[in-house]
């Protein structure tokens, strides 16, 4: 079931000339491992990603901001568990798997308010554990970067339910976008 989706649009000229502001501390709502992924497919011409650095950080911002929008609509009817001025943005985290395809890491307060407001998050894959090892949450597919979603704030809620978060991002021309859906399992 469809618990929450959400969606930004960001206007990367806008963003690239925040970025260019002189002393500007922009880019410390992105992990270290954000920036060097960013690096990385910059200076990747094999990678057809095009786009500049502000092309993929515009990206990236945009989904940490259509996950903040998609929880929202997840809880609506009850306030915000973290006020907007508190999120501590390097808590949603932006990866890729095996694959280059983009998740979703939760940490800190955001990851320990999520589970207890929609229940624990499924694993690195975003696929439930399959029946060949449910303990360890082995799916069976190739191994993606560390757990992201897991330790003692999965184990908080309550929630009889998981719930998996799904992200599509893409920029072009002038504009970079973000989806967000979040769904019980």
């Amino acid at each position: 079931m469809i618990l929450g989706l959400g969606v930004d649009l960001v206007f990367v000229p806008d963003f690239a000339r925040q970025l260019e502001v002189p002393g500007t501390r922009f880019l410390e709502v992105f992990t270290g491992a954000e920036r060097r992924a960013v690096e990385r497919r910059v200076a990747d011409r094999r990678v057809d990603s095009g786009g500049s650095a502000a092309d993929h950080y515009a990206a990236r911002w945009a989904a940490k901001e259509a996950f903040i929008k998609a929880w929202s609509v997840a809880i609506a009817g009850q306030a915000p568990p973290i006020a907007p001025s508190d999120v501590v943005w390097q808590e949603i985290e932006v990866y890729s798997d095996a694959w280059s395809r983009p998740l979703l890491r939760l940490h800190g307060a955001v990851a320990r308010e999520v589970t207890r407001t929609l229940g624990p998050l499924s694993g690195s894959t975003g696929q439930k554990p399959g029946p060949a090892d449910p303990k360890s949450g082995s799916t069976g597919q190739k191994p993606g970067p560390a757990e992201p979603n897991s330790g003692p704030a999965d184990q908080e809620s309550g929630s009889e339910f998981e719930i998996r978060i799904h992200l599509s991002m893409s920029h072009d021309g002038d504009a970079a976008t973000a989806t967000v859906i979040i769904e019980q399992v």
